[in-house]
C-alpha cells in the first residue's frame, strides 16, 4: 500500500518559489485628481522601478482632445508615505495654481 505524503510542505514551497520567480501581484495604486481630470498617484505596494524594489508616485496628464491620459512623471521612493506625499503635495499645488 501506497505511504500518504503530506502535500502541505510541497505546495507551501512550491507557492514561494513561484512568488520569487513571477512576484506576489500587481500593486494598487491610488489616484487624485485635480479640476482639469489630471491624476497623481502613488503605489501601495512596491514595484520595480528603474531596476529596484519601490513605491512609486506619478502622474497622467489627462489630452481634453485625445480624451486619454499620458504618463508624464514617474518618481519612486524606498518609504511609502512619502510616495503619498508627493502624489497629494502635487495634486494640491494643481488644485491651488489653477
Amino acid at each position: 500500500m501506497a505511504e500518504k505524503i503530506d502535500m502541505t510542505n510541497v505546495l507551501v514551497a512550491m507557492n514561494k518559489i513561484y512568488a520569487e520567480v513571477v512576484g506576489d501581484s500587481s500593486a494598487n495604486y491610488r489616484y487624485y485628481q485635480d479640476k482639469k481630470k489630471n491624476r497623481y498617484f502613488h503605489t501601495t505596494r512596491k514595484i520595480n522601478h528603474k531596476g529596484k524594489p519601490r513605491y512609486v508616485a506619478g502622474i497622467y496628464r489627462y489630452l481634453k482632445t485625445k480624451q486619454q491620459w499620458i504618463l508624464r512623471k514617474k518618481v519612486g521612493f524606498a518609504k511609502k508615505r512619502m510616495a503619498i506625499a508627493w502624489a497629494y503635495k502635487h495634486c494640491e499645488k494643481a488644485k491651488v495654481n489653477k
